[in-house]
């Protein structure tokens, strides 16, 4: 396992090499225009060896409480160009996850279909020291912000619907992972 998924990660998953983005504020008066070019994905440093599996009791029911370290650390590279009236740039963005890890607690149980679906009652994600590093300094700041921002919201906002969101979403990958079986 440990061999197998970061050669899958990076070479399965058929990741983007290019991409566009473009947002506005203030009735489109601030228009930014990003495109990030030439991304490449280093090697995925997974921790598949310290996942914790344990059956437990409770909410009345028998869980599995699973503690998924998952990501040791994976750099993700690319040259990004924000064409806009206020602060374009043109530079090198670094973008690294380190000591990612989630953490959730489920049940198994049988859909309409006859399929086991997860039904996800806690769950908990950290970043650790994931990090976003960029040659402008203003540019750095700005999208540290933002993406530090997105990270509290993730990281605070999965404790409150973690379960809705994660019970609707691996349902499919198990159903698919296992062959509908």
């Amino acid at each position: 396992m440990e061999m197998f998924l970061p050669q899958y990660v990076n070479h399965d998953l058929d990741l983007p090499t290019e991409y566009h983005y473009e947002f506005g504020m203030f009735l489109d008066f601030l228009t930014w225009k990003v495109d990030w070019t030439n991304i490449t994905y280093k090697k995925a440093q997974l921790d598949i060896a310290d996942v914790y599996i344990n059956l437990t009791r409770g909410y009345d029911l028998s869980l599995i409480k699973v503690d998924f370290p998952a990501i040791k650390s994976w750099e993700i590279d690319a040259n990004q160009e924000v064409n806009s009236w206020i602060l374009p740039s043109n530079s090198k963005v670094e973008l690294i996850f380190e000591d990612f890890d989630i953490d959730f607690t489920t049940d198994l149980i049988l859909d309409e279909n006859g399929y086991l679906d997860p039904v996800v009652y806690d769950c908990d994600i950290k970043f650790g020291k994931s990090y976003l590093y960029h040659d402008n300094k203003i540019v750095a700041f700005v999208m540290h912000q933002f993406v530090y921002f997105a990270i509290v919201i993730v990281e605070n906002s999965v404790y409150f619907v973690g379960d809705y969101i994660f019970s609707n979403m691996m349902g499919p990958i198990m159903d698919k992972a296992l062959n509908h079986y």
